[in-house]
């Protein structure tokens, strides 16, 4: 009968869920489980676990888990193929010591599968650990995007990422990180910030800038027995043959490009032109302009301040100007049947020649004088120069002119010509227009002044 009473009552808590029973079996199968499983231990923990025992509080249906699943020895995360993932609802993995979490292979582990986590470790968690998570790929929970790392990814120094196929991101040296392609280091950027491209990567090396669609401008260098050539161009460019090549046939081009033998060049090229040099700086410090002017803007010019000086005193050691052309000598009184006037200006020195014939008047008292000079005269300097002269009288009557002088007035900017009255006479005395005897009477100056500026 005892045994038939222990029977009854299991039965009965079998399927009442007001009364309990204590049942010490290896296994129990029942149709249904009631209580909130609090106490249970070595199952699943589904939705996590209730604030509240109490089967009629509302924190019943309110669930936790802890932020972290520590991890103490290498597991391997297995799921069956019928499984479509693996996952948790603990939002943080903490590795253990030199524990290792595996996922095998093409299978998805998902922490967080809530959603409700945040990126924020418990403070000293991972400090100093040696776990290590492996696994073939790495996504977010989705399986569509990329993993988050919200404190970055650390690797030693000397171990490679490899991004895509051949190519690399890695650390050679401590604070120094390096880039390869095709699985050999191309850019190195040192401790000190230095930006260098290692030996033995290949002739050549090129850094381009796209502009609309297609590429406009470029660093670049080639590299053979015979050195190094650099190139910083516009639609200009060393190919990998060492070649000077452009991007945009149908379009202008220019570069600097230093040279292997130690000089440098300056290339321009118009449209659907190669750009040839214009202008060189040879290893003698010289500079050739092979093509084009050198235009220097107003005010500007040659500075020789860095020449020593003479025992004068300087005002000035900047050649500012360079000019050349023609003036018309014009006569104050009457006209001039033939007159042709040249200057060449350097600096503030001016040179003028002129000729004149044919002067209208020839009976007047007046001073022959001749203005239209290109420049302003600085007006506390004359101006002395050469005159030829024929058919004119001296004051005296004679056809003989005794040592005569082109003069330039430069209050009045004209010019006059002086002779000495008779010979042995030491004064001078201006040419007039009634001294001149006919039509073919002409007079030819050559003077330098210095101008106003």
């Amino acid at each position: 009968m005892s045994r038939a009473r222990n029977l009854a009552g299991f039965s009965s808590a079998s399927t009442n869920a007001e009364n309990p029973v204590n049942i010490r079996v290896g296994y129990v199968t029942a149709i249904a489980y009631y209580g909130d499983a609090s106490g249970l231990t070595g199952i699943s923990g589904g939705l996590g676990t209730a604030l509240s025992d109490n089967l009629s509080s509302p924190l019943n249906k309110i669930y936790y888990t802890n932020a972290n699943l520590s991890i103490a020895s290498t597991i391997i995360v297995d799921p069956p193929q019928s499984a479509s993932a693996a996952y948790t609802q603990y939002t943080d993995i903490v590795m253990q010591g030199g524990a290792d979490l595996i996922v095998g292979d093409g299978d998805t582990f998902i922490p967080d599968i809530l959603g409700i986590g945040t990126f924020v470790d418990e403070p000293g968690v991972l400090s100093n650990g040696n776990g290590k998570v492996r696994a073939d790929n790495y996504t977010d929970k989705l399986g569509s995007g990329a993993a988050y790392g919200p404190y970055g990814f650390v690797t030693p120094v000397g171990v490679a990422i490899t991004v895509g196929s051949g190519t690399s991101i890695s650390s050679p040296a401590t604070n120094t990180l390096a880039l390869g392609t095709n699985n050999v280091e191309r850019l190195r950027i040192t401790s000190s910030g230095v930006l260098n491209v290692p030996a033995g990567i290949g002739p050549q090396i090129r850094f381009e800038n796209q502009h609309s669609v297609t590429t406009d401008a470029a660093i670049s260098t080639f590299d053979d027995a015979n050195g190094v050539l650099v190139c910083v161009g516009s639609n200009y460019f060393f190919n990998s043959s060492g070649s000077e090549t452009r991007y945009n046939t149908s379009e202008e081009s220019c570069a600097v490009v230093l040279n292997r033998t130690g000089d440098i060049s300056l290339k321009t090229g118009g449209t659907s032109a190669t750009a040839t040099t214009k202008l060189g700086i040879g290893t003698d410090g010289n500079i050739s302009i092979s093509d084009g002017n050198l235009v220097v803007a107003s005010g500007h010019g040659i500075d020789f301040s860095a020449t020593s000086d003479g025992s004068g005193t300087a005002t000035s050691e900047l050649l500012d100007d360079y000019e050349e052309g023609t003036w018309t000598p014009a006569s104050v009184d009457g006209t001039i049947g033939n007159a042709v006037g040249k200057y060449v200006k350097v600096g503030r020195t001016c040179t003028v020649w002129c000729y004149t014939a044919a002067y209208s008047d020839n009976t007047t008292s007046n001073v022959i004088e001749v203005g239209g000079v290109p420049f302003a005269a600085q007006s506390s300097d004359a101006a002395i120069g050469t005159a030829m002269i024929r058919y004119v009288n001296n004051t005296n009557g004679s056809t003989t002119l005794y040592s005569p002088v082109g003069y330039l007035d430069t209050a009045s900017l004209r010019l006059r010509v002086y002779q000495q009255s008779a010979q042995g006479d030491q004064n001078y005395q201006t040419i007039e227009h009634e001294d001149i005897l006919n039509t073919n009477t002409s007079i030819r100056w050559t003077l330098t002044y210095q101008t106003a500026s």
